[in-house]
């Protein structure tokens, strides 16, 4: 689904959260209650703030306070940075550094912005700094980035975290960007490696093909004999 549909749909599920369809007199929301009662559905982000609000009040109701951990348990930390008003950032993918395993990278679609969130941790997750990063075409414009996959190669000693890049005119391409320093800093958008596009090199676009739903995987089996190589 492109980046333009998932919008629309962010966009209507909001619009129907947000309609004054149910006053205090009938009751909580239905998708307060949905989020009560089912666990699927509605994003981990909504059932947070639902939760906080509650307990801000002093009124979580039993079944969302039977949710919550132990003040002694809690020991999960938000590790994106938010917009506001907040909209989604997901399909998260995460890698850790084998030589370094306190270093990981997460990335996920940002819909705050026309690509990813990326986040680094140095200390096994307890502290996350955060890059907004847009991609951008083989012809150098902005395009919607998606569906995140990151990998670590011990024989380069980098990440590798791949996007694909696709806009409305219909350009369509997956990319791959690198960081050597634990994922602070990556490469420059107007040049990535271009692993496959429906672009060709005179500027025409092939708009009967859309790439979709890249993933990388890297072997770091120093004694294989495909050892360090990266694939999407």
């Amino acid at each position: 689904m492109s980046r333009v549909l998932r919008l629309l749909s962010v966009v209507a599920l909001l619009g129907l959260m947000l309609a004054p369809t149910a006053t205090a007199a009938d009751g909580p929301p239905l998708w307060v209650l949905h989020v009560q009662n089912h666990d699927g559905g509605i994003s981990n982000g909504v059932r947070a703030r639902l939760a906080a609000s509650e307990l801000d009040a002093r009124t979580a109701t039993s079944v969302a306070a039977a949710a919550l951990p132990a003040p002694g348990d809690l020991d999960n930390v938000q590790a994106n940075a938010d917009c506001d008003p907040p909209l989604p950032q997901n399909e998260t993918a995460v890698a850790f550094n084998p030589g370094d395993p306190m270093n990981a990278v997460a990335a996920a679609n940002d819909y705050c912005g026309d690509g990813y969130w990326i986040g680094a941790t140095f200390d096994g997750g307890h502290t996350w700094t955060s890059t907004f990063k847009d991609p951008k075409t083989s012809s150098g414009d902005r395009c919607f980035g998606s569906d995140p996959t990151v990998v670590y190669s011990v024989r380069d000693s980098a990440f590798y975290l791949a996007t694909l890049c696709f806009f409305t005119n219909p350009i369509s391409e997956v990319q791959v960007w690198k960081s050597t320093d634990g994922g602070l800093t990556w490469t420059d958008s107007t040049k990535a490696a271009i692993v496959i596009t429906n672009q060709a090199g005179g500027g025409s676009i092939d708009g009967t093909v859309f790439y979709d739903k890249e993933l990388l995987a890297v072997d770091n089996n120093p004694t294989s004999p495909h050892y360090g190589r990266v694939y999407v």
